[in-house]
């Protein structure tokens, strides 16, 4: 059986960590080789079965508004929403019809082809909240007017960061890794240096939200803000809170219990399935405890072990 073990001493001693930065900002005029900076990109489909036939439409460049991203520079921080089209054709909505006809696919990212020649390189960050719908619901609003009453979210939003690398010409994505954005944790994505370098290569590193887009008629901004925000801020960890909050998990991938080893006392673990719902969490209050995954089905996980020192989100595997 394969089996490796897990330490948050890679991200800090043997590859390069990129921490969220909401400054990264394109400078305008771009240079050329552009700067690394934060691009939107979207694609968009018709809802999938049974509201439509999700069949894939385009994707394009997007402005990072458009994508309903907002950046607060002096609180280095970034909000990302459902999207909302701008147009009233009945190719995005339906009138009075709060949910859209379209899943929009929102990418925010930065583009740094430099580090496709990288020996390996982690993206970080720290989820301050995540309130976004994520399951089918009816949305409420009893305010005062006509536009009270009940609409129907019969698609929910579901939400990554990411690493990809894509080949030269964007037909192939050669590597990627993923994470929930679990409220309250830092997070961790990684490249192992995996791929043969080529600079002709593409690395992208940011978030994804995908979902419908939303009525943009006025009528329904009160059902749209009960859709809900991620807020993301730079990871709370310092280098050497990750020294002294250093982890081991194993084996992993396991087949019955995960081990867990920590420099010290393991306050809480929470274990989240891919979608980022909880699906198991204790107190162990010792610096060694297991994980025992009898009740889980197989899949990818994602455990946050939390000491003295702070939170980190570790990804786990169950065979």
């Amino acid at each position: 059986m394969l089996m490796f073990m897990t330490s948050l001493l890679f991200n800090s001693l043997n590859a390069q960590t990129i921490n969220f930065d909401a400054n990264n900002q394109c400078p305008d005029p771009q240079t050329d080789p552009p700067t690394p900076c934060w691009i939107g990109f979207m694609n968009v489909s018709n809802l999938p079965n049974p509201f439509g036939d999700g069949v894939y439409q385009f994707g394009s460049g997007w402005g990072i508004g458009d994508l309903n991203s907002t950046f607060d520079l002096p609180a280095n921080t970034v909000t990302l929403t459902p999207n909302r089209i701008g147009d009233t054709n009945a190719y995005w909505q339906t009138d009075g019809e709060m949910e859209g006809e379209k899943i929009m696919e929102a990418n925010l990212f930065i583009q740094d082809d430099g580090l496709a020649t990288s020996t390996g390189f982690s993206f970080t960050g720290n989820v301050v909240s995540n309130t976004l719908v994520d399951m089918p619901t009816t949305i409420t609003y009893n305010g005062m007017g006509s536009d009270q009453g009940n609409q129907a979210l019969d698609v929910a939003y579901s939400s990554v960061v990411f690493i990809k690398i894509f080949n030269s010409d964007f037909s192939a994505v050669l590597y990627e890794d993923n994470a929930p954005l679990i409220e309250g944790a830092d997070f961790s994505v990684s490249y192992d240096g995996s791929i043969a370098e080529d600079p002709s290569n593409h690395v992208q590193y940011g978030f994804q939200v995908v979902g419908p887009n939303i009525n943009s008629r006025g009528e329904f901004d009160e059902y749209y803000a009960q859709l809900g925000s991620i807020v993301i801020q730079p990871a709370t960890l310092s280098l050497e809170d990750y020294d002294n909050s250093t982890f081991t998990v194993y084996p992993n991938p396991t087949n019955n219990i995960w081990n867990v080893k920590s420099n010290h006392t393991l306050n809480k673990i929470q274990l989240f399935d891919i979608l980022g719902k909880e699906v198991l969490s204790f107190t162990p209050n010792m610096t060694v405890s297991t994980i025992d995954t009898s009740k889980i089905n197989k899949g990818v996980y994602f455990a946050i072990l939390t000491t003295q020192f702070g939170s980190e989100t570790i990804k786990l595997v169950k065979n």
